[in-house]
């Protein structure tokens, strides 16, 4: 076992040194795979009890995993980062010095919603709540209602109405893997952008059609759209806040969200009680089968009207 941990430790110092010597812009990933060798080597050497040397080189790693991560918005590089800081705690545990991380990972997160508003702190934060809240009460504004209307409106049976609800499901499964790739390629903002202007369509295509099988290719295509969106919306907390404060953003962040989604949920269930199921404009008319469909419209404009905005 010692010599085949020896053998180890050589190939990881020739590693490194190969790395290093070649340089991060050697070739497309070479900053990878150079944190990779730092990062590598230290794991040897607290294999072999050397965690006192091992730390210098789990802390260069993490820096330059942080760096890619923050650059391209490299989910892989993030996540190296944080197995960065395991093997620190775990070095420094076996040291007896865990209280000396220089990365804590549980301090700090007070985070609260009045630091956000306050003194422009975390004013690209602040404006991505804003968007965030805002698409939540546009789209729960007619979310609850589809069963409603499906149901009570469509008179579809339970397995119909089981069988369009499981296409949402369907749909964000095989969907997710490609927007976690074109969100890692083109970054959050994009897939936010692009899954954005997707999302006031969906409830305005129930305003065209009342069959099954169409209604069904509808909500698959929202369990689409939505499984991007939500991607965006988690990874661009981690891109907007430093990693200490990550924890309190994603609190603050769901608190407003499940705030809007509430207030979006009693507006539309108040608009179901005093809208008539017809648009009249001047000579203009058109009359509906339910008043929902005039509030799945109503969201569908208000959607618009947040991508736009932000």
């Amino acid at each position: 076992a010692g010599g085949r941990l020896r053998e180890a430790l050589d190939g990881a110092q020739a590693l490194l040194k190969r790395a290093r010597a070649a340089g991060e812009q050697a070739y497309p990933g070479a900053d990878y795979d150079l944190a990779m060798a730092h990062l590598n080597l230290a794991r040897v050497l607290k294999t072999a009890g050397g965690s006192e040397q091992a730390l210098p080189l789990l802390d260069e790693a993490r820096q330059r995993f942080e760096a890619m991560a923050k650059a391209r918005a490299n989910k892989a590089a993030e996540g190296m980062a944080s197995a960065c800081i395991t093997e620190q705690a775990n070095c420094l545990l076996f040291l007896g010095r865990l209280d000396e991380s220089a990365v804590p990972v549980t301090a700090h997160l007070h985070l609260r919603l009045r630091d956000c508003v306050m003194a422009g702190r975390h004013g690209d934060f602040v404006r991505f709540l804003w968007f965030s809240g805002c698409m939540h009460f546009a789209a729960l504004l007619a979310g609850p209602y589809f069963a409603v209307y499906l149901l009570r409106d469509l008179q579809f049976t339970y397995f119909e109405y089981s069988a369009w609800a499981a296409t949402a499901i369907i749909g964000g499964f095989v969907a997710l893997n490609g927007w976690g790739r074109i969100g890692d390629r083109y970054g959050n903002k994009k897939l936010l952008w692009a899954t954005g202007f997707g999302i006031p369509i969906l409830p305005a295509l129930y305003l065209f059609t009342d069959q099954i099988w169409w209604l069904m290719v509808i909500n698959c295509l929202g369990g689409v759209v939505w499984s991007g969106f939500n991607l965006g919306l988690q990874n661009t907390v981690y891109d907007l806040v430093p990693s200490e404060e990550r924890a309190g953003a994603v609190a603050v962040s769901n608190g407003v969200n499940a705030t809007s989604a509430f207030l979006g949920t009693m507006a539309g269930g108040w608009l179901s009680t005093v809208l008539a199921p017809e648009i009249v404009v001047g000579g203009f008319e058109v009359h509906f089968v339910s008043n929902l469909l005039v509030i799945f419209l109503v969201s569908a404009l208000l959607r618009l009207t947040v991508a736009i905005m932000f």
